[in-house]
């Protein structure tokens, strides 16, 4: 990413994905590899789970021009999106809850940051 290798991302998930699975057979799930594997049919060129035990969260990488099928499978899937932004300072605290808006726009319906007590 810092050399500006952003193409070689997805790939790189990918890989990270079918290793971690090998090593352990709690890193996914039936479930999950079936999300997976149709967000790949889909452009999608790889991705990672994230959460307490067994996901929470699916982050996708996909090239632009595949965005919008990728966005369309994981809806079909039942999945929702949850919107998001790197953030050069770091990782922030936001609160995100059901009635906020939908958006695809990074920084749209985000709650800001609070500072520790």
């Amino acid at each position: 990413i810092v050399a500006g290798r952003l193409d070689r991302v997805g790939g790189l998930l990918d890989e990270s994905w079918r290793l971690k699975k090998q090593m352990a057979s709690n890193v996914s799930n039936g479930h999950l590899d079936a999300v997976y594997e149709i967000a790949r049919r889909a452009g999608a060129e790889g991705g990672k789970i994230s959460g307490a035990g067994g996901g929470g969260c699916l982050l996708l990488c996909a090239p632009r021009k595949r965005h919008k099928a990728v966005r369309a499978a994981m809806e079909a899937a039942g999945l929702r999106e949850v919107p998001f932004a790197i953030e050069p300072e770091g990782t922030r605290i936001i609160h995100f809850t059901d009635d906020e808006p939908n958006t695809r726009h990074p920084g749209r319906g985000r709650a800001p940051a609070r500072k520790p007590a």
